[in-house]
């Protein structure tokens, strides 16, 4: 049986971009796997890389050369030949390591691969003429920015402090200094104000003149709290989420972080280590806040208009008890002994998102009460979600399923849609009261 290494990657701006996500490439992989008779040796994650980027900056694609090395690896498996190499010169470097250790690769959605000569010649030729374009457009950037450079044009770049472009070229701005010091007086100011080390004077003049920030009537506090000022955008680079938390302080982020604490979410292994460092679970939890608050959205565009306008929340307990109780079924359903969630095709998000969304409607809609003896059938109806769902199944629902986890995957037409998909093989879960 041959071991394959399944090798996955997306960089941020792809996933941003086109909803392409690393768990829908694994998932695809081990399908294949299974199909194939394969023996899957490993993972190598290379999530938020580039395939421009030299390979020796990424570390999942220098532990898999290594693991070639050793001979524990038969073949290599990826989904396309752009999650593997965009860059022709370091293609090269790392095939003439894996020509060594005898180790080939496929790509199992393209017809590439260097098991065969054919596929060998074929790989070639497309990479020969990769390069002869790259040659080209090289040649060209060359020419252009010799000749910017010797007209003493501006050609990219941050332009330094104190300086700024006139037509086509960086002259010095005057005005910089005094604007920079400014700002810092300012911010400094506003600092010492918040301490109560100043009191409002001139130039401000009103009936709140002469008291200190601990004086303001608590409407007056809040809204100066929530006054939005930049500080290190540019320089120190946050995520959206990390910036919400500064500019929408209140119940709707801090109720989203609290249930992202979630005990639930750790043995599902939705998030990894690095999303929880940078919020990117909270992120997640505000989106299944919203599918409560205001129905499924589209992508997340949305968030930042939900999160200001629920910084106060009157039913806050009752979002919360809804969120927690849909949680439970959800954990009823994939019991950690019987069906782990971790272990399914549901501890992606795309799927969570529509399942979370199925089960709030059922409730809304008066399904409260949980019927255990049909747990068993709910259960094998998943599994077969599971096991059918991929880009090559030859059922109509499961391949339409698998088409709207990986082409525009949050969008709220797609999301309905699995939603609604889910719900029929979950319904038999549920009874109304009385019934």
């Amino acid at each position: 049986m041959k071991r394959a290494a399944l090798y996955v990657r997306v960089s941020t701006q792809e996933q941003k971009n086109s909803g392409l996500s690393v768990d829908s490439q694994i998932d695809a992989l081990e399908k294949y796997c299974e199909e194939q008779g394969y023996t899957v040796a490993g993972i190598y994650n290379d999530a938020g890389i580039s395939a421009r980027k030299k390979y020796t900056k990424r570390p999942a694609l220098l532990q898999l050369l290594e693991d070639c090395k050793k001979h524990e690896i038969d073949i290599i498996l990826f989904t396309r030949l752009d999650r593997w190499f965009r860059a022709v010169a370091g293609y090269y470097e790392v095939q003439n390591v894996l020509d060594a250790c005898k180790v080939p690769w496929r790509a199992i959605w393209e017809d590439y691969e260097t098991e065969t000569s054919q596929g060998i010649f074929k790989v070639n030729i497309m990479l020969s003429v990769a390069q002869a374009e790259a040659d080209r457009d090289s040649e060209k950037i060359r020419s252009v920015m010799e000749f910017k450079r010797n007209n003493k044009e501006y050609i990219g770049g941050k332009v330094p402090v104190g300086y700024r472009i006139e037509g086509k070229k960086i002259v010095k701005d005057e005005k910089t200094y005094r604007i920079v010091v400014d700002g810092q007086q300012r911010l400094t100011a506003i600092l010492k104000f918040v301490r109560d080390e100043l009191p409002l004077e001139k130039p401000y003049t009103g009936e709140l003149t002469g008291c200190r920030f601990s004086d303001l009537p608590s409407d007056v506090h809040d809204d100066f709290l929530r006054y939005k000022i930049d500080i290190n955008k540019y320089t120190v680079q946050l995520n959206k989420q990390e910036l919400r938390k500064a500019d929408f302080p209140g119940d709707f982020i801090n109720l989203s972080e609290k249930l992202s604490e979630n005990y639930f979410f750790v043995d599902a292994k939705i998030f990894t280590v690095r999303q929880r460092r940078r919020m990117l679970d909270v992120e997640f939890i505000e989106e299944l806040l919203t599918v409560i608050l205001e129905g499924i959205q589209s992508k997340k565009d949305y968030i930042d208009q939900v999160c200001e306008k629920y910084m106060h929340m009157e039913n806050l307990k009752q979002i919360e008890t809804q969120f927690n109780t849909a949680i439970a079924d959800i954990a009823t359903l994939f019991d950690e002994k019987i069906y782990p969630i971790g272990e399914t095709r549901f501890r992606q998000k795309s799927d969570f998102y529509s399942l979370f969304a199925c089960v709030i409607e059922l409730r809304e809609n008066g399904y409260v009460v949980i019927n255990k003896e049909n747990l068993t059938k709910v259960r094998e109806n998943l599994k077969k979600m599971d096991e059918e769902i991929s880009p090559s199944s030859s059922e109509p629902e499961y391949l339409e399923y698998a088409t709207r986890c990986l082409s525009d995957a949050n969008s709220d037409v797609n999301r309905i849609w699995r939603k609604d998909f889910i719900k029929r093989q979950i319904a038999d879960l549920y009874y109304k009261k009385g019934e």
